[in-house]
């Protein structure tokens, strides 16, 4: 997790497995993470997933 002085907050998450694809727990962890970052007025710039086989991004895929 990364954190701007501006309030912008972006997530990494690495994948074991090599496969970058987004798991449902990943989804789910970061619709929470959006939610309290609303509260908080911290927006949440995107969620990379890193594995052997590329990066996924949230935002790209339409998930933030």
């Amino acid at each position: 997790m990364q954190c701007a002085g501006d309030g912008i907050e972006t997530e990494f998450d690495r994948h074991p497995s090599g496969d970058p694809t987004p798991s449902a727990a990943d989804i789910d962890m970061t619709r929470q993470v959006v939610e309290a970052g609303r509260a908080l007025k911290i927006s949440v710039h995107d969620h990379l997933v890193v594995g052997r086989e590329g990066v996924a991004s949230f935002k790209a895929l339409g998930l933030i």
